[in-house]
């Protein structure tokens, strides 16, 4: 599978955020982005971008299936940029997720195991329910998707915005 590593940078202050995803660009700078506006993401980069997220840019800075997210960060230090995330680079696998509806659907089925095995060995009757499956993911639901969608088309006109004010910047400066 495919890695991104990416830099979110602030090129005015030399401060440097490096991640890696294995989502679209565009997905995971929505995430950030959403994250920061929400209040639900923390650290020095949700702070940063909420007072000035127009000073930022995503950039990818690798692709490939043994990108090195503490390779980047080293450059970047070396270069004299103060990263956001010092403690990062670190991940070889994504996250595996754990949710409680997966935990008890993992629970219930070898709960109705030890009850089929033991109904088999003839030690105790009892009658074997298989559990349901889990429903699907948080970030999988139809509300989900449709906000991502809308936040990412949001952010697409944001950075159509910002390209438009650059270059009405540029335009007077020259």
């Amino acid at each position: 599978m495919t890695e991104t590593i990416y830099c979110i940078a602030n090129q005015a202050t030399m401060e440097a955020y490096v991640g890696r995803t294995y989502q679209s660009v565009g997905e995971r700078w929505s995430q950030h982005i959403w994250g920061a506006w929400k209040g639900k993401a923390e650290g020095k980069l949700a702070e940063a971008i909420r007072h000035a997220p127009e000073d930022f840019e995503f950039l990818v800075l690798e692709q490939s299936q043994t990108a090195s997210e503490a390779h980047w960060m080293s450059q970047l230090k070396s270069e004299g940029w103060t990263l956001l995330n010092e403690t990062g680079g670190n991940r070889r696998k994504p996250k595996q997720r754990d949710t409680a509806a997966e935990r008890a659907w993992r629970d219930a089925n070898a709960a109705a195991n030890a009850a089929l095995n033991a109904r088999e060995a003839g030690t105790v009757e009892v009658p074997v329910q298989q559990p349901k499956a889990p429903g699907p993911a948080w970030h999988e639901t139809p509300e989900y998707v449709a906000k991502a969608k809308t936040l990412h088309e949001e952010w697409l006109a944001q950075q159509a915005r910002w390209a438009e004010l650059r270059a009405q910047a540029s335009a007077r400066s020259s």
